[in-house]
């Protein structure tokens, strides 16, 4: 009988499988040092430890990896401020202003914690924790009322959301109608000095939770809810707790494939080719000074010979130069070499750089090649683009705004999930709780956003409508901020845009009005209203014009008396 395995041994099939590739994938997005400690490989087995250890502290990531998953990632934040979430007020307050306990709202959180990890390596989960007061659910008793089994140390007013990650998730279970039954968490925690309250190191958790069904006893736990079981790093169990909930508080959020199943190697590839060339600009790129010599006259030159104190260097009679190869002889501007006849002159020649020509033309391919592997695990999430031919630029951005609707109608569904955990928490259990998710999404370059503006600013000054002109307006300011500010910005920004006086800046609008104007065809006071401005506007600069010719007729008086 094989002998019991303790709960730290247990591992899912696809985590013993895919843990590795986590763990790549995670580390090609975030670069830094870990990626370049764990994947710069040796030139050869020639290149010794010392060597080795200098090229690494020339090496950098060149990112281009997580420069294309962050455009992606920007991509859905864009349009992020058009999800539409309702429920209770309570969740609504909770998705605006805190979702995580660090002040985030859920857009916030998506952006930073879960589409990052999502991307890269194809799974994330949410746990939705920290119960409600005694009685939110209905329980008679302070003792069936859920224990929160969190990094808090203080029950919440609301449930908030954290998150754990593809390698931090052991083991898991699925009932036949998809729903999650168990799962096993490894983590960190913080260990605190019991004097100070100060973290002065971290040790491994495990925490095993389960839906046990009625009278079903797990740990010394029994009865119809989610036991929660915490072990140490040796797998000895330290505790343990019943949540009085229907299902587990646990969220998986998942794609089909990572992003990065390409682009991870591709990554590596070019990080090792950068840390080459780094090399050898670093220490071989200076020129070399060679000059000719008669080898009549260094027959008797001794190998190997090394100066020494008391023992002068060897010198040849001829040229001067040192016999014994040793570095030293100064040349340049204020020195010279003296020649042999029938001798070419000394000189210096340049390190070759067609091998760092040929590796910097790679690279720049590379860094292409990742750009257009993203863009193909981009398209080949979404099952209808699979058909297209990719001959069409405008049928390759219709595949990658499918693949995006792909991303974002998963973050909806998963939304959905917690939505109903956090009304069960609110004691609203059953409440129709919507999230609803835009449904068109465009993955648009620099070039194409400024082809937009300008589209924008021509469609804006075409129509003499100030509702539609702020529209518009504030259409491109969205376009241009949107992912790269809080949203608290462009609001403010759209506040400023709705408070102005508007004015028509249509040029030819305005030439024609003045023309009009001045054939007398047109009064000022309608000229000014048509562009914008107070119909009493006129008057005002009349008046005003008046009084400066007063003020200067008044200066000349004066001068004269």
């Amino acid at each position: 009988m094989a002998e019991k395995k303790k709960i730290n041994e247990l591992a899912h099939p696809e985590y013993t499988k895919n843990i590795s590739l986590w763990m790549k994938y995670w580390l090609a997005y975030e670069g830094g040092r870990d990626f370049i400690d764990v994947y710069l490989k040796r030139f050869t087995k020639r290149e010794n430890k010392k060597d080795f250890d200098r090229r690494k502290e020339l090496t950098y990531n060149p990112g281009d990896a997580q420069q294309a998953i962050n455009d992606v990632r920007d991509a859905l934040l864009t349009h992020m401020h058009q999800v539409q979430r309702n429920g209770d007020q309570r969740y609504v307050t909770m998705t605006n202003q805190n979702v995580d306990t660090f002040r985030s709202s859920m857009t916030t959180f998506i952006g930073t914690d879960i589409l990052p990890r999502l991307l890269t390596q194809q799974k994330v989960y949410v746990f939705v924790d920290s119960p409600p007061q005694p009685g939110d659910l209905g329980l008679e008793e302070e003792s069936d009322r859920p224990v929160p089994i969190t990094r808090a140390d203080e029950t919440k007013d609301l449930p908030y959301l954290w998150t754990f990650t593809a390698e931090q998730c052991k083991s898991w279970t699925y009932s036949d109608d998809g729903q999650l039954t168990a799962v096993l968490i490894e983590m960190w925690v913080d260990v605190k000095d019991p004097d100070t309250g100060l973290t002065t190191g971290r040790s491994k958790q495990y925490r095993f939770i389960k839906l046990l069904a009625q009278g079903e006893e797990y740990a010394g736990l029994t009865g119809e809810g989610v036991a929660v079981v915490i072990y140490d790093e040796s797998g000895k169990q330290v505790d343990q707790m019943l949540l009085k909930l229907p299902r587990l508080p646990v969220v998986e959020f998942r794609i089909a494939q990572s992003l990065m199943v390409d682009m991870a190697d591709m990554q590596l590839g070019l990080m090792n080719l950068a840390s080459t060339d780094m090399s050898f600009l670093f220490r071989f790129n200076f020129p070399l000074y060679t000059e000719q010599y008669d080898p009549s006259t260094d027959v008797l030159r001794p190998t190997g010979r090394k100066k020494t104190l008391g023992n002068p260097q060897s010198q040849d009679t001829d040229t001067g130069l040192d016999q014994t190869g040793d570095e030293g002889s100064v040349v340049g501007m204020a020195k010279g070499r003296r020649y042999k006849k029938g001798l070419s002159a000394p000189s210096y020649i340049a390190p070759q750089t067609a091998n760092l020509t040929a590796s910097m033309g790679k690279q720049e391919e590379i860094s292409k090649r990742i750009r257009a592997a993203c863009d193909l695990a981009l398209t080949s999430l979404s099952v209808s683009t699979l058909k297209q031919s990719g001959e069409s630029k405008k049928q390759d951005r219709v595949g990658l705004s499918a693949g995006l609707k792909y991303i974002a109608t998963q973050l909806e569904s998963a939304e959905r999930e917690i939505a109903d955990i956090v009304h069960i928490y609110l004691g609203r259990e059953g409440t129709v709780a919507t999230v609803k998710y835009p449904d068109q999404y465009e993955m648009e370059s620099d070039e194409e956003r400024q082809l937009k503006l300008e589209r924008l600013n021509t469609a804006r000054l075409s129509v003499r409508s100030e509702e539609f002109q702020k529209a518009i307006t504030k259409q491109m300011v969205r376009t241009v901020l949107q992912g790269t500010v809080d949203e608290d910005v462009i609001t403010a920004a759209e506040r400023e845009i709705d408070d102005q006086e508007w004015m028509d800046e249509n040029s030819d609008r305005a030439a024609a009005i003045i023309r009009d104007v001045e054939k007398g065809i047109l009064s000022k006071k309608s000229g000014a209203e048509l562009r914008g401005h107070d119909p009493a506007e006129p008057d005002e600069a009349v008046n005003e014009m008046m009084r400066e010719a007063d003020r200067m007729a008044f200066g000349r008086e004066a001068d004269v008396g």
